[in-house]
């Protein structure tokens, strides 16, 4: 017979390595010491400022009311739902005014509205600007306005008693219009000042309340087009200085980061924002006022859409610029954009997202020696619950995770042993579904005498996500033995394992 014949298990096949300055642990039986190069350090004492949960994000994320439920939502502590106009034509699900009450409940805070897609493609309107702009003064705006009107009335606004959500969400602040997506529409003119003032001044006049968004461009600072009057690209540090003379200036800003390199180019694309917006105040002599909240509202590449490890790096990135965004519109409009697997079912990445809304407090600066597109993560610390989280990903084969100056902090100070669990997150498909994580590592680990805690984890998948969680131990905690899961691995028949003489 032939034993195993599809899979063998390894038990306590995750290495775990566990390095005191002193010298090595002991170990469970069967465990190995396994070098590790790639290597996500986090420095627990250096505080970077609160987590936002700003990239936890949709576009047609939710297609209808409760689809997917609320309670795929609410865990995530979404911000921002990016969805097309109350009038829209281009998709048959996602409209405003149905989704919007059900996303602000849920914790939501603003809903933005793509208004071109009211022609039926939102890059690919054919009108002449100036007729657009007439459409959106005429009806699309109107409409819209009364919708807030009438939310008002439902939530106690009108007559000064407001309800619980009202109290907290200013409707004419929640929803957002952008009156452009990618640089469309802009028939009719070269332009595209001449195009965006024409469109700001038409939903100002329709909703003097309009809280309007842009450039929306499909790429930081690469919507624009040519320069009127100058033989070069026309850019932010046109479009700012415009928006200063002619008092159009977006309340707030927008654009697309749908490339892999735009991981390793963010921090770049928000100096270069700071630069331009400070300039341009100050060449017009006026006093720089506090730069506008940025939202990043479609990201990641079709390939990463669904995928735990490669988000994390996502994530990471969002919450060290400050800003919000939104998952791209790739495949489904009613799964979170691959978080959900049906309409109250997660998908791996849920676990991913949900673990990432669980992050509370502070941000802790992170490094990796990787590539930037390799094993990165994200780190909180809460000293009111005195824990640690690490969100990492990205990594085939192992990992050291290295947790320095533990003991510099009020929740660690003079702690011998740290409480470490490590649960995973692996990719299930597009639509697959995932009940629960695996918890792959789990123990109590010493606190070296420089005041880290380092561990490895070793059968890592680039596609799956890692979610450290670290608590104080008893002085006295058994650190001898570390729980890891089984392993599970695959090879071809003829390569299984006879028994009694049979052949394979």
């Amino acid at each position: 017979m032939v034993k195993n014949l599809f899979k063998k298990i390894v038990s306590s096949a995750l290495a775990v390595s566990v390095l005191p300055v002193t010298g090595l642990a002991a170990f469970a039986a069967g465990d190995t010491v396994t070098a590790v190069n790639a290597k996500l350090t986090v420095d627990v004492s250096n505080r970077i400022g609160d987590i936002t949960h700003g990239a936890g994000g949709f576009l047609y994320g939710i297609a209808d009311e409760e689809v997917p439920t609320s309670n795929t939502l609410v865990p995530l502590k979404p911000k921002v739902l990016c969805t097309g106009t109350m009038l829209t034509t281009e998709h048959p699900y996602g409209d405003t005014e149905f989704v919007t009450e059900q996303f602000l409940e849920a914790g939501g805070e603003q809903v933005m509205m793509y208004l071109p897609n009211f022609y039926g493609y939102a890059l690919g309107v054919s009108a002449d600007y100036k007729e657009y702009a007439k459409v959106m003064r005429d009806k699309i705006v109107p409409h819209i306005v009364e919708w807030k009107e009438n939310w008002k009335k439902k939530h106690g606004v009108t007559d000064g008693n407001p309800d619980e959500l009202a109290q907290r969400i200013d409707i004419d602040k929640a929803i957002i219009y952008l009156p452009i997506n990618e640089g469309a529409p802009r028939n009719g003119t070269d332009d595209f000042g001449v195009a965006w003032l024409e469109y700001y001044n038409a939903i100002k006049a329709a909703d003097p309340n309009a809280t309007i968004g842009g450039t929306n461009d499909w790429s930081y600072n690469q919507a624009f087009g040519t320069h009127p009057t100058e033989n070069r690209n026309y850019e932010l540090r046109d479009f700012i200085p415009f928006c200063i003379e002619n008092n159009c200036m977006p309340d707030i800003f927008t654009w697309h980061e749908l490339d892999t390199f735009d991981m390793r180019d963010m921090k770049a694309h928000k100096a270069h924002f700071e630069d331009a917006w400070k300039t341009a105040y100050e060449d017009a002599g006026l006093p720089v006022p506090e730069i506008p909240q940025i939202v990043v509202n479609e990201y990641a590449t079709m390939d990463d859409c669904g995928v735990p490890g490669r988000l994390v790096n996502w994530i990471a990135r969002f919450e060290e610029c400050g800003f919000y965004a939104c998952l791209p519109f790739w495949h489904q409009a009613n799964s979170l954009n691959d978080l959900a697997s049906d309409a109250n079912e997660s998908s791996s990445s849920w676990w991913t997202y949900k673990w990432y809304g669980d992050m509370s407090g502070e941000l802790l600066s992170v490094e990796s020696n990787t590539d930037y597109k390799e094993l990165y993560g994200l780190a909180s610390i809460d000293d009111n619950k005195r824990s640690v989280k690490v969100l990492l990903g990205g990594q085939d084969g192992a990992a050291t995770v290295q947790l320095e100056n533990v003991t510099d902090t009020d929740s660690f100070k003079d702690v011998k042993n740290v409480h470490i669990k490590v649960e995973s997150s692996d990719y299930a498909g597009m639509i697959g579904t995932q009940f629960e994580p695996d918890t792959v590592l789990e123990g109590n680990f010493p606190v070296n005498e420089d005041g880290s805690v380092i561990f490895d984890i070793d059968n890592m998948k680039f596609s799956s996500s890692f979610h450290v969680t670290m608590t104080a131990a008893a002085d006295d905690a058994d650190t001898s033995v570390v729980y890891t899961a089984p392993y599970i691995g695959y090879y071809e028949a003829e390569q299984g394992l006879a028994e009694d003489g049979a052949e394979v």
